[in-house]
């Protein structure tokens, strides 16, 4: 559309303006009629308006050009359009415009228009101690809920650099701190984070039943301590791959009552363990908006070593390798098929049940099955959506909210349908679990609300494979 726009141009010898498919992309021409049809642009001048906070390195390192480069009619709006994607995934920003104008001779001057969001959160917090929200909802227990204080500093520094501090106290205390640099080299490829902390609780699931959670508490004491220390390196050479390596250091000590309880729960008679953590993760993303994609792929790699025989209360050492694969298609007139694909296999002599992770936790679980567990050594996952885009994204400025880092917001409403299924494999805890070792599935219909600041409210109505009806919220994108 836009080749063919800019090659009949110089025979009109008319100026104006091209909305262009793309959301944000605004191209402007100005030619004389003698000129002969246009085949390529040379990137001229390139600034930046609104980034008050956000250093302009952050911002070039997003781009997929440079001023100088020569970038033929065909690929310029898609390069535009890739380069705002990359821009709104750092999460820096809530708007990106780009306005490209095209002069004679081939030359242009592009200009980029942000709304950068708030970097400084400081709010007290309200913990609730559960797996997620609905399971708090299906049996409402406040004695389960901690207060603190929780402070970070997006885009530290105007750098892309995060800076955390977690205070909590009460039913569960939390005493932390972790610091993010994404660029530690001239080149912006290489990054590292730090994070410690403290963490003790008086409660602790030592074992699931019927898959449901079974808690041991004590009210005059701590059941669980936990000091950790941990660094991360990324490797960042281009757009869309990254790699992770991850060395952490946990130093754990639990009540001997749970041991009692299940002596499976460590597989060790010692009731004060330590041990290191190594990971490695490789991220493929070519998704269009990574809070709510649309389109495009992602892929994750992880491989995770707890335990190398180091200390004389080591762990037993588990190997695990878990894959998460997403597909997201574009099928025209506003509909929209994702498929996400999460597989685990794990390995060791003999299997702790603290460390021992299957479906129902995070973003693995078989939509319909929220309230339950599913703890296994491996698992299998498949969820697909079909949705459609009902309410398309709106802007709309809120008069009562001065500025626009809050007062101007975006969103939109898709509606969708989607079936899950999920299978585990358990050798070690499968005998008071009936949901293990079979598969599972789900069905139902929702309606996600998504807005600014990565936000995704979704309400879903689902029926599991054994018949069970329930109403569920998430504040994620569904896959």
């Amino acid at each position: 559309m836009l080749f063919t726009i800019l090659s009949l141009l110089p025979f009109w010898g008319i100026s104006g303006v091209i909305e262009s498919n793309s959301k944000g992309i605004k191209i402007a021409y100005t030619y004389p009629a003698e000129e002969t049809p246009i085949q390529y642009v040379v990137i001229g001048d390139v600034s930046y308006e609104g980034n008050k906070i956000t250093k302009p390195h952050i911002i070039k390192r997003e781009l997929l050009f440079n001023s100088g480069d020569t970038i033929s009619v065909s690929e310029f709006e898609k390069i535009l359009s890739s380069s705002r994607e990359n821009l709104l995934n750092t999460s820096l920003f809530n708007f990106v415009e780009f306005t490209a104008n095209l002069h004679p001779n081939n030359g242009s001057t592009i200009n980029i228009f942000f709304v950068e969001r708030w970097y400084l959160w400081p709010f007290p917090t309200v913990d609730i101690h559960e797996r997620n929200i609905n399971t708090w909802m299906d049996s409402p227990n406040f004695d389960r809920v901690s207060y603190g204080f929780y402070l970070v500093f997006e885009n530290f520094r105007g750098r892309k650099e995060r800076l955390r501090f977690n205070l909590r106290a009460g039913y569960n205390q939390r005493y932390a701190f972790s610091y993010t640099i994404p660029y530690l080299n001239t080149n912006q490829t290489l990054g590292m984070s730090v994070s410690a902390g403290y963490v003790r609780a008086k409660e602790i699931n030592f074992m699931s039943i019927d898959n449901k959670q079974v808690f041991y508490k004590d009210p005059l004491s701590f059941v669980r301590t936990d000091i950790y220390a941990q660094l991360n390196f990324t490797y960042r050479k281009n757009f869309y791959h990254t790699h992770f390596i991850n060395f952490r250091y946990n130093n754990l000590a639990f009540a001997d009552t749970v041991l009692l309880l299940n002596p499976l729960f460590l597989n060790s008679d010692n009731s004060h363990l330590q041990y290191f953590m190594l990971k490695y993760e490789y991220i493929s993303d070519y998704r269009d908006l990574k809070a709510y994609p649309l389109k495009g792929y992602f892929n994750k790699l992880s491989v995770t070593q707890h335990g190398f025989n180091i200390f004389h209360n080591d762990i037993s050492p588990l190997f695990s390798v878990e894959n998460s694969f997403r597909r997201y298609l574009a099928l025209g007139d506003k509909w929209y098929f994702a498929a996400g694909l999460n597989t685990k296999v794990s390995f060791a002599e003999n299997y702790p049940y603290f460390l021992e992770r299957g479906l129902g936790y995070n973003e693995n679980f078989v939509r319909g099955y929220e309230y339950y567990v599913v703890d296994a050594q491996h698992f299998g996952v498949l969820k697909t959506n079909l949705k459609y885009n009902i309410l398309p994204q709106r802007v709309k400025r809120l008069s009562f909210i001065p500025g626009e880092k809050f007062g101007l917001m975006h969103y939109a409403i898709y509606i969708n349908a989607f079936v899950d299924a999920g299978y585990t494999y358990d050798r070690v805890f499968f005998e008071r679990n009936p949901y293990s070792n079979i598969w599972l599935g789900g069905a139902g219909l929702g309606v996600d609300f998504v807005t600014y600041y990565d936000k995704v409210f979704r309400t879903e109505f689902t029926i599991n494979r054994h018949g069970k009806p329930g109403l569920f919220f998430h504040i994620v994108a569904p896959i």
